[in-house]
């Protein structure tokens, strides 16, 4: 599509925005679709499919990342420094050519930091722990046992992905990366009108 010189910068950036929004929309129908198969699963239904526990992380992380991306094009955050006034700037346009929307849910970073500094978080945890087992991967209708430390966990029937106490719930994201997306595309036909 042809741009306009003196929207191309803030083009390029709002697409960033929208493929990220399309990346969270895309992994969450296919979690959807994972969780009804895994809750089949426990009700003693085999719908013939597959949903491999390493598929679902991965479509979590999916999510994560691309919710990232869209707070750090969005939000300052804590980011200091030279660039910092930069990246405000860059913040601002954006969030005033997207009519400034709440998205409290994709700018969360409590699970998504669980997730992705893992070591961290598992420094930390591991010297409290008192748990006997252990579930690198939990996806079940039903909440882990009592005593299991878990350190990935996906929960079919909420849709929320969980660690150590931390939930992303990925409703009101899927929400928020569609009002998201839909706010981009009339940003775009505005600047090319």
């Amino acid at each position: 599509m042809p741009i306009h010189n003196s929207h191309f910068n803030t083009v390029v950036l709002l697409c960033e925005v929208d493929l990220n929004c399309k990346i969270i929309l895309r992994n969450i129908e296919k979690l959807k679709l994972s969780a009804k198969h895994w809750i089949d699963l426990s009700k003693g239904i085999d719908d013939g499919g597959k949903a491999p526990p390493i598929d679902i992380v991965t479509d979590c992380f999916a999510c994560l990342t691309a919710a990232a991306s869209i707070a750090r094009l969005l939000y300052l955050g804590d980011r200091k420094g030279k660039k910092a006034a930069r990246i405000q700037q860059r913040c601002n346009l954006l969030m005033h050519e997207l009519g400034s929307p709440s998205i409290s849910a994709l700018n969360s970073i409590r699970v998504r930091n669980s997730w992705e500094h893992l070591d961290e978080r598992l420094d930390d945890l591991l010297v409290t722990q008192t748990c006997r087992s252990h579930s690198e991967i939990h996806i079940s209708p039903t909440p882990p046992g009592q005593g299991t430390f878990v350190s990935r966990h996906f929960d079919p029937n909420t849709l929320e992905i969980k660690f150590a106490g931390d939930v992303f719930s990925l409703g009101p994201v899927a929400e928020e990366a569609l009002l998201l997306s839909e706010r981009v595309n009339a940003a775009l036909v505005r600047m090319n009108s």
